[in-house]
């Protein structure tokens, strides 16, 4: 059986984890001092895989659970995820060990994955005082499944684990129509609203896109805006901008950027959108409306899923298809305006006069 130790370099601060290979030859990994906590882990994975030929099929590493949840935020942050989302993670999974009760990865079941579904969202309602909707548990529980799934790689976690979603209420949404369009922009007695409204009915953008964009970001010439991920800081799309909206993008970073200015909108999102729904007589719109708003137009206009599942920066099609894509009423319409109504009618009509004038006939 091969082993794995432990040793230091005089002079050197750190640890070093060593082995020997199955060509007899000495081989070591170098640990920071500030990685010191990850060093059990790689030891004992590092056992595990020299010794893979002695192990049974199957088996699993028994990980102890918070090197575990340590070792995947290092992960996390090596991939330079961005630290409040890191951070969110490893709250939900700091909850997950709580009230699992679980202390080593092999003793993760479903069972207990489940039952920590079941007390999410009390638990996180405790700590912040808000009642948690069905999407945020599911988010909150997708981040749960990635950990798993990686544990699965590793093989810390059982390959029979999985997570299910809480069903939530299916979101119809509401598709604007031009007339409410209309009143809506004439609602916008701000420049900066009046701006954010058009690029959301024009791009899709989500609202977070919207307020993160900077002035950069905006081509004039390109007649595009860059899409850059909030989480990763990668840039994910260039998305085509309307020639209809370039003279009002051009007026706009003339009289409302002022020079030196970064981000596209000067002010933040604030509660002046209720004040212009209210002005508009569209309490029921939402922001995110505009969105649905947006792709039930394109997909009215041909424009193929694919490239709108792009265009939204789904990872999924089958999302851009199940909760964003449907066909407006004009489109509706124009569907049951080809049925041959009035040919059955007269059909129908012409019958009845035969049967009519035939059982007169037979009077006689």
């Amino acid at each position: 059986m091969k082993k794995v130790w432990k040793s230091h370099r005089k002079g050197r601060a750190g640890t070093y984890v060593e082995w020997y290979d199955d060509a007899g030859r000495r081989r070591c990994k170098y640990f920071s001092p500030q990685f010191k906590s990850l060093i059990e882990g790689y030891i004992t994975r590092k056992f595990v895989e020299l010794n893979s030929d002695v192990r049974p099929v199957g088996s699993l590493i028994a990980m102890d659970l918070e090197t575990m949840t340590e070792e995947y935020i290092h992960k996390l942050k090596a991939d330079r995820l961005a630290s409040s989302t890191v951070n969110e993670i490893e709250r939900v999974l700091k909850d997950f060990a709580e009230v699992t009760k679980v202390h080593t990865s092999d003793k993760i079941t479903p069972a207990r994955v489940t039952k920590f579904r079941g007390y999410l969202g009390e638990i996180i309602s405790k700590r912040t005082k808000r009642k948690l909707t069905k999407d945020t548990v599911n988010k909150y529980m997708r981040y749960v499944k990635a950990f798993l799934n990686w544990g699965k790689e590793m093989k810390y976690t059982s390959p029979d684990l999985k997570v299910l979603k809480v069903d939530g209420s299916a979101k119809q949404g509401h598709i604007l129509s031009d007339n409410e369009i209309g009143e809506l922009l004439q609602a916008c007695a701000n420049p900066l609203w009046r701006m954010r409204v058009l690029l959301a009915l024009c791009t899709g953008l989500r609202r977070s896109d919207i307020e993160n964009l900077k002035v950069r970001d905006v081509n004039v010439e390109l007649k595009t805006v860059t899409i850059i991920d909030q989480k990763t800081g990668k840039v994910t799309n260039h998305q085509p901008l309307p020639d209809d909206i370039m003279p009002v993008i051009h007026e706009y970073l003339c009289s409302e950027v002022k020079e030196g200015q970064v981000k596209l909108f000067a002010t933040t999102f604030t509660k002046q959108w209720e004040k212009i729904r209210t002005r508009a007589k569209l309490e029921h719109v939402t922001f995110h409306d505009l969105r649905r708003t947006f792709v039930s137009r394109q997909a009215d206009a041909g424009v193929s899923p694919k490239a709108l599942q792009e265009m939204l920066n789904h990872s999924s099609i089958d999302t851009t298809m199940k909760h964003y894509i449907r066909t407006g009423d004009t489109e509706k319409r124009k569907g049951v305006n080809k049925l041959k109504v009035q040919s059955w009618i007269d059909h129908a009509t012409s019958s009845s006069m035969s049967k009519k004038s035939s059982s007169n006939s037979d009077n006689t």
